[in-house]
């Protein structure tokens, strides 16, 4: 192989951008993640495309945005797997070693990662109470075993890692959520399960929630912690200087901001899609970049296709490489991202970079649905509108003062849903 250079992505379930230093997150101290935003790149507004798992990792190795139709057979995300088009499988035809690490079974089985040479399912009691140290919990654990595999895998390899994290485990020591709580604040929850609930026709008691966050938070500093031990073990390593290495979140956690706790029913506001993403050039030699591009799961798959030198394809999907931008290069931005709602449903979100407008399909199920022109050209409903990047936590609903925007963006809709269709952004909307 005339390129040996590795990869590690690590993938954090329900882990929230605005928690996190680098995007503005003041509720805990996050020296690793600061630290590694300071060693390369970080996408400013990385934009889930899905709030199910299975269609987040259907972009992550396919390069095929979510909401992309013409790929899906009776409901079955992962159904359609083309020859040769999954990364894993691109991977070992290039005679590329790739493994994964989970101890999530959906991730375990999804059938667009069947390639990997090696599959590692981690087998992980679930909690019944919070850890007694930080270095206990269900993360920690993962993290330090595949810290022990770094110096062993093989040259030229991707090793990727999928931990459950917030989706099965607030497991944190009671200790950290304690520290964030101020003298008047009723004590903090003692729970290790993600909590779900929604507010119906009320309103979740603000007590409760203040716990929510507080719990939510503490684990964030603890996994932080946690991360700072990988990364030193990372830093020692010979991949230092030889691998990519990436951290993200496939979606985020809601925690009350539009009455719902968890769960993927959750509107798509940005306390769902909203997600971290960081990436640090071997040794860190590339130059400090905030990048305030609309980056979407299926850029990952392209970035790592591009960093391995992979063969070019014509159907290399919705996404598009990272690389040249974490360079410092100028390169073309993505003007629109969206994200489609669980299956079933009909919600459609598009984000811009100064809007967040949120609609009903003109069909009811997204995915199963055929892609008939008629159907694409269909009216889409607006449901609600929201200035970005202004209204960080979409509390104002603007679109009664926003007419002439709604239905500029309601127009081109249209156009945009092809494009995801046919998996291409060069026939997609640009501008605003």
């Amino acid at each position: 192989m005339a390129n040996v250079r590795s990869a590690v992505v690590l993938v954090f379930d329900r882990l929230r951008a605005g928690f996190l230093g680098p995007y503005g997150g003041t509720w805990c101290e996050t020296p690793a993640t600061n630290r590694l935003a300071a060693q390369g790149y970080l996408a400013e507004h990385a934009w889930s495309d899905s709030p199910t798992l299975d269609a987040v990792y259907r972009s992550y190795w396919s390069g095929r945005h979510a909401a992309c139709r013409s790929l899906a057979e009776e409901g079955d995300l992962s159904a359609v797997v083309p020859a040769g088009m999954a990364l894993a499988d691109r991977l070992a035809t290039a005679g590329r070693h790739a493994e994964l690490w989970t101890d999530d079974p959906q991730v375990a089985s999804h059938r667009w990662g069947e390639a990997f040479g090696e599959r590692m399912v981690l087998s992980v009691d679930e909690p019944v109470a919070t850890a007694d140290s930080a270095g206990a919990m269900r993360v920690a654990q993962m993290l330090a075993q595949v810290a022990e595999r770094l110096d062993s895998l093989p040259e030229g390899g991707l090793l990727w890692m999928h931990a459950a994290a917030w989706d099965e485990s607030w497991d944190a020591p009671w200790a950290f959520r304690a520290e964030l709580a101020d003298e008047e604040d009723p004590e903090p929850p003692e729970f290790a399960v993600p909590p779900q609930k929604t507010a119906g026709s009320g309103e979740l008691d603000p007590d409760e929630l203040l716990g929510y966050v507080q719990a939510y938070a503490g684990q964030v500093a603890a996994w932080d912690a946690c991360l700072e031990a990988w990364m030193a073990a990372f830093e020692s390593s010979r991949l230092a200087d030889d691998a990519l290495l990436v951290v993200t979140s496939p979606r985020g956690y809601p925690l009350g901001e539009h009455g719902v706790v968890g769960g993927e029913g959750a509107g798509l506001f940005g306390e769902l899609l909203q997600v971290p993403f960081f990436l640090r050039h071997p040794g860190a030699s590339w130059p400090l970049i905030r990048d305030q591009r609309l980056w979407q799961p299926p850029d990952l798959y392209a970035t790592l296709v591009d960093w391995f030198e992979l063969p070019r394809r014509t159907e290399e999907g919705w996404g598009e490489s990272i690389l040249p931008r974490a360079r410092g290069e100028l390169s073309s931005a993505a003007t629109w991202a969206a994200a489609i709602g669980a299956l079933g449903d009909k919600r459609f979100a598009v984000r811009t970079p100064h809007w967040l407008l949120h609609a009903n399909e003109p069909t009811s199920a997204g995915y199963t649905e055929s892609t008939t022109s008629d159907q694409s050209d269909a009216t889409f409903e607006p449901t609600g509108l929201y200035l970005k990047p202004d209204d960080r936590w979409e509390a104002n609903e603007v679109s009664a003062r926003c007419q002439e925007t709604v239905e500029s963006l309601v127009e081109r809709l249209p156009a945009f849903r092809r494009a995801l269709d046919a998996s291409t952004r060069s026939t997609a909307p640009t501008g605003e």
